[in-house]
């Protein structure tokens, strides 16, 4: 949501109205200049543009009858390029993943939900506008932001408008209209039973929790600085304080408007002060001074465990954790660390953990490829990558990891080309 903004008589006046062609190699979403008639707008992957200038990461284009501000990226390339799908790759606009199969996006004021599996899309909906899709929970609960320049202030200032809809229901909510330089959406912690919702923004000098009743829909109480709230059961939300863990009851929250009182955990002896904190099932884990702690609600055993941090795959034999010196692989079994992944240019780039095993990447025959490794750090398949992606930079920019009921998914964005998703098990 953040976005940065200098004056637009300045950017004009540095550019000089020179004009270059070309064409988005995204979805572009277009806002107009203010004290421009002309509305908001959307310019599909392909569409030839004249971009006028560009202040920062904004370009002022013009293209199909549109004017205006996009941050969609412009390639100077002659022809056109366009959005293709295949069996085994897909490239789409920018995405949002379900925690399930799905992909969503908006486009042509319509939601399009296309199916990992069946590799299509499987649904449209009508919608209104949509400037920045937050995030599709439980396949039920959108939350999204429509966005325009606030026509009070002399300088453009981009502000949100964020809502949440539900998807069965069809009704929406709205959370609040905010300042994108000043706030940032923090996320949404739908509860295990599906009643209650904690949506969490964040402000300038604090964070705000809102609870959203799911059932009836509507806003039901709110906390201020109240740090990682998780929940724990149906009826109980665990969070941090400034140096201590607490756990409270879900009617504390609905009472309390504000702020909310809970009981603090029995804390390991000598322990004074809390980093963060992981739930597992019900064990919780606990990192203070520099030690990682295991145990459990209402107990006052505590275990000190061999974890670095709370990155671990989930057998819990491998730990991966970043200090001084760089990243690290932990083994818990051996417990010794792994040296081609240790240091700051290690020979294998740890990427993620995964449900089956660990993702890396290291070159093969000169060439960038990512490896999926079984728990025991046996290649399980390698994959070579058409873009020859790296983690953090070169060709193509490696967005996110999903593992989903069986398969491994892997969403890649690629400079002048937009964004797709491989799917290696099936090349």
């Amino acid at each position: 949501m953040k976005k940065t903004f200098v004056s637009l008589s300045l950017f004009l006046c540095l550019t000089g109205g020179i004009a270059q062609v070309g064409t988005l190699a995204e979805f572009g979403l277009v806002f107009p200049q203010p004290g421009e008639s002309n509305s908001m707008g959307f310019l599909p992957p392909g569409t030839v543009v004249q971009m006028k200038g560009v202040s920062e990461n904004w370009k002022y284009i013009e293209g199909r009858g549109l004017k205006g501000w996009t941050r969609g990226e412009v390639v100077t390339i002659s022809s056109e390029w366009k959005i293709t799908q295949s069996q085994e790759l897909v490239v789409c606009p920018a995405i949002f993943l379900d925690e399930n199969t799905l992909a969503l996006w908006w486009y042509k004021k319509q939601l399009w939900w296309f199916d990992i599996d069946a590799r299509k899309v499987v649904r449209k909906e009508a919608f209104d506008d949509i400037s920045e899709i937050l995030g599709l929970y439980r396949q039920r609960w959108l939350v999204y932001t429509i966005s325009y320049f606030d026509p009070m202030k002399e300088k453009p200032t981009m502000i949100s408008d964020m809502w949440v809809y539900d998807i069965r229901s069809k009704k929406k909510i709205q959370l609040g209209i905010f300042d994108d330089k000043k706030t940032s959406f923090e996320g949404f912690l739908v509860s295990p039973d599906h009643r209650y919702a904690l949506v969490r923004i964040r402000g300038k000098n604090h964070i705000v929790t809102h609870v959203l009743d799911l059932s009836a829909f509507r806003w039901v109480s709110w906390v201020t600085n109240v740090s990682q709230p998780q929940w724990y059961g149906t009826n109980q939300i665990i969070f941090r304080t400034k140096d201590t863990i607490v756990i409270s009851d879900l009617s504390t929250w609905l009472s309390n408007s504000g702020s909310v009182d809970g009981e603090a955990l029995l804390l390991p002896k000598g322990v004074k002060n809390v980093s963060s904190f992981r739930i597992v099932a019900t064990n919780i884990y606990i990192l203070a001074e520099k030690k990682i702690y295991r145990g459990r609600v209402g107990e006052t055993n505590w275990e000190v465990t061999d974890f670095r941090s709370f990155d671990w795959n989930s057998d819990q034999t491998l730990n991966f954790y970043v200090d001084s010196a760089g990243g690290h692989m932990y083994d818990l079994r051996r417990k010794k660390l792994i040296p081609e992944f240790s240091g700051e240019n290690p020979v294998t780039e740890f990427i993620g953990f995964t449900l089956e095993g660990v993702l890396i990447q290291k070159n093969f025959a000169k060439i960038p490829t990512i490896f999926l490794l079984t728990s025991q750090l046996e290649e399980s398949y390698r994959y070579k990558a058409i873009d020859k992606i790296h983690a953090s930079d070169g060709n193509g920019t490696l967005l996110e990891v999903i593992d989903y009921v069986g398969e491994l998914l892997i969403a890649v964005e690629k400079p002048g080309k937009g964004y797709y998703f491989i799917f290696p098990r099936r090349l």
